[in-house]
């Protein structure tokens, strides 16, 4: 059953408590957000997430409108800020969902910097959704 757990103008976070899947979903108010109202998105979702004890996690990038994120000095960030939430509430996979596949960054499956799960990215929720389950 799934449950809408936070909004804002930025992010809805939901919950599957069936399946553990918690998921971010990012809104079109992501065009006017700057690098620390980000950095507050992911401190919340990742602690509804610890919360929750979800084993899988989805960020749908598919409404966001935030350009130019410094993506070395967000990597750093996350490792540090972000990873352990995820690490301790036992997530076992994180994927992306993106609206255009030429937004991909890379199409294998990778472990990220301090990460103790594997993470996809996707432009077909049907596809992300068969990954997850797996």
């Amino acid at each position: 059953m799934k449950s809408n757990l936070y909004e804002d103008i930025f992010q809805r976070i939901e919950y599957c408590s069936d399946t553990k899947i918690a998921i971010m979903n990012w809104l079109p108010g992501t065009k006017n957000m700057n690098y620390s109202q980000f950095q507050g998105c992911l401190h919340i979702f990742s602690g509804f997430a610890l919360q929750n004890q979800a084993q899988s996690v989805i960020i749908n990038e598919v409404q966001m409108e935030m350009t130019g994120l410094p993506m070395d000095k967000m990597v750093k960030w996350r490792s540090f800020n972000i990873a352990p939430n995820y690490n301790n509430a036992g997530v076992k996979k994180l994927a992306f969902l993106h609206a255009n596949p030429d937004h991909i960054p890379y199409a294998e499956e990778k472990i990220m910097q301090s990460d103790n799960f594997p993470t996809k990215h996707f432009s077909s929720h049907d596809d992300l959704m068969d990954w997850i389950k797996l």
